[in-house]
């Protein structure tokens, strides 16, 4: 598209355009165009998953006041909320009330939970470091 809509000095400047050393199509200024072009697709498609999972905190899935105490009999019903809105790209925050849910339902232990939950933390995070590996590989 740059090399459509410019040309003279701006072209060769911003493209190296008539370079003594590459063939026009193929200059570093070319590929640092391309290069800069899929870090900001990269950092849209974050953006969007970023929306997505603000959208989800949103749902309210707990209650978030300071007197419910949840009951072993809750446990299907907040289970049955979060289903259908998670998948293996999105929703770590339901993903994540699931894998406790399924945590306590299969060993109806409190202490095991957090421990479950705090693995699956760590793994989240390193999943999200290893998406902007990219970005930080083209920056």
């Amino acid at each position: 598209m740059l090399s459509v809509t410019l040309n003279g000095r701006a072209a060769v400047l911003l493209l190296d355009c008539g370079s003594a050393h590459f063939p026009y199509p193929l200059t570093i200024q070319s590929l640092m165009w391309a290069g800069s072009a899929i870090g900001l697709g990269e950092l849209d498609v974050r953006r969007r998953g970023g929306v997505h999972e603000m959208k989800l905190l949103r749902h309210n899935f707990l209650p978030e006041d300071e007197i419910t105490v949840l009951q072993p009999r809750d446990i299907d019903q907040t289970r049955q909320r979060i289903a259908g809105q998670f998948d293996g790209e999105s929703g770590f925050v339901p993903s994540l009330m699931n894998l406790a849910t399924l945590q306590f339902q299969a060993s109806r232990s409190v202490d095991q939970t957090p421990s479950i939950t705090n693995n699956h933390l760590e793994l989240i995070a390193y999943r999200v470091d290893m998406r902007y590996g990219i970005v930080r590989f083209i920056a």
